[in-house]
């Protein structure tokens, strides 16, 4: 082996035995200690060459680039094995590079930021958190821990932690519109409504700026003198010329939640082609007039469970929102047309991720227990008829709920059947998700099929589809040939979903009442 400097140097010139990656590392820090760098990276260069796996060589070139003040390189060698390992496969060999990358300290932002991400994705989330908190005591104005951190809370759906991350944040650096978001969205989940309309009116200069923040602004229960200086924001904002697709489609759904039709009419005006593409119902609900002007108050839909009594009516709707915590629709547009009947409607959230078969938290710790939480609920508001309308991962939990409290009917929307592993493996959806519902839940509760068959009340089920879904044409399939299902597929759409191809058609209320067996509005 010869150096850069023509110098020759072997193994045993420079006391490493065959095989010896330590010893080579040994006698590369001898020469660099007498100041002969060049001799010593070719040292190690050809140690790694002639002996791999050769983690000790490539940490001693680390080590060497950071003795020459050359950390940009050392964290490229240990951070592009640590790659290396991760797509291998070997996690292990993975960490160990990511952890010599981040032994400089914390203040080393490539190497922690890895580092944490990597601890992340492998589930160790606590490890992760305190390699962030690590970083924020040393740089308590670096936005990117904060992000990472905020990620972590929002993923175990943390509203306490978000806030204070997000108030932390506020305070050190500045708020995102991410941060914002989730901020709004905490404070409603922990139905704190008037801290989450002050934040709203303080960050009123990132509404332009972001469809989400707009979105949840659009979401929170105004009261009827706050509605009109909010609609004004929202018209103003809708309307600007340039203002991006998914803000104006995000004022025109606000307002509408709002009650403010004509407002949104007005910016569906002012926009293009490509609003219409984005979201074609909004026309629709507008063009048609088909709900009904807003009630005094709007509901709050926050937490897992919002209660709409109305006085008289005898039926109850239980609506089950999917994993997005929508019905493909804001809350608040549903519940304009859901209010055009007379109905109880009870809106429900599954904030478990488990398709409501680990129970709602805010009423049970269980299914079992949650079932009989909801039949006294519904009993409570003076109901006497159950039915149950779900939407995608909701629809599943409509059907079982519905087979446990005895529902006269069952309204499922591009509803999965069937979560076994193998199942869904041809599905491809959610496979986090799924791994984890397989583990957790007992397995003849997995497919929809199984449990009607066993059960000895069948409800009357209406499995709506688009018929250009194969998915959800797939899920369907798995209950065909049961007596107690009726299939509904939609012709002409591919969309996951019903309700805003029904309402395109002007033909979702008149299915919800026949559903419900009452007169078409």
């Amino acid at each position: 082996m010869v150096t850069s400097e023509g110098e020759e140097i072997t193994p045993t010139a420079s006391s490493a035995r065959p095989g010896d990656l330590p010893g080579a590392r040994r006698a590369a820090e001898a020469l660099a200690a007498a100041g002969r760098f060049d001799q010593a990276k070719s040292l190690l260069q050809w140690a790694a060459t002639v002996w791999p796996p050769a983690d000790e060589a490539y940490f001693g070139l680390a080590e060497l680039a950071r003795r020459q003040g050359k950390a940009d390189e050392a964290e490229t060698i240990l951070l592009g094995h640590a790659e290396a390992g991760v797509q291998g496969g070997d996690f292990a060999k993975a960490e160990l590079f990511l952890r010599e990358a981040v032994r400089a300290g914390p203040a080393a932002e490539r190497p922690t930021f890895a580092l944490a991400g990597f601890l992340h994705s492998r589930g160790r989330v606590e490890e992760a958190e305190a390699l962030l908190e690590q970083r924020l005591r040393i740089r308590p104005e670096d936005a990117r821990a904060y992000a990472l951190l905020l990620k972590i809370a929002s993923d175990r759906r943390d509203h306490e932690r978000i806030i204070e991350l997000c108030n932390r944040q506020d305070f050190f650096v500045a708020p995102t519109a991410t941060s914002i978001a989730l901020k709004l969205v905490a404070l409603k989940r922990l139905t704190r409504v008037a801290e989450a309309k002050g934040y709203a009116l303080q960050q009123e200069a990132f509404w332009s700026k972001d469809s989400v923040v707009l979105a949840v602004v659009g979401s929170l229960p105004w009261s009827r003198e706050e509605r009109p200086r909010i609609a004004e924001t929202l018209l103003r904002i809708g309307t600007v010329d340039k203002a991006a697709t998914g803000v104006r489609v995000a004022s025109i759904l606000a307002l509408i939640s709002l009650g403010y039709d004509e407002d949104a009419a007005q910016v569906l005006a002012k926009s293009d082609a490509d609003i219409i593409a984005a979201s074609p119902v909004l026309g629709t609900i507008l063009k048609d007039g088909i709900i009904p002007p807003i009630a005094d108050e709007i509901p709050v839909f926050d937490g897992q469970v919002t209660v709409v009594p109305k006085a008289g009516a005898t039926k109850c709707l239980l609506v089950f929102s999917g994993l997005g915590d929508h019905l493909q629709l804001p809350f608040p547009i549903f519940h304009r047309l859901a209010t055009t009947l007379d109905i109880q409607v009870i809106y429900l959230r599954d904030h478990h991720r488990s398709l409501y078969l680990e129970g709602i938290s805010e009423l049970g710790p269980d299914l079992a227990k949650t079932v009989s939480a909801l039949r006294d609920l519904v009993a409570s508001i003076g109901a006497s008829e159950i039915f149950t309308f779900g939407n995608s991962a909701g629809g599943f939990g409509a059907i079982r709920y519905g087979v446990e409290l005895g529902a006269k009917a069952v309204f499922a929307s591009g509803s999965p059947t069937n979560l076994e592993a193998e199942f869904m493996a041809r599905d491809g959806r959610g496979p986090a998700l799924i791994k984890r519902v397989n583990r957790d839940v007992k397995r003849d509760e997995l497919n929809l099929r199984t449990v009607l068959e066993r059960s000895a009340y069948r409800p009357q089920i209406l499995v709506y589809y688009c018929a250009e879904h194969v998915l959800d044409t797939a899920h369907a399939a798995n209950l065909a040939g049961l007596g107690c299902v009726r299939m509904r597929p939609l012709s002409g759409s591919a969309t996951h979903g019903v309700v805003v191809p029904l309402i395109r058609r002007r033909a979702f209320l008149p299915e919800l009442a026949e559903f419900m067996g009452l007169p078409s509005p």
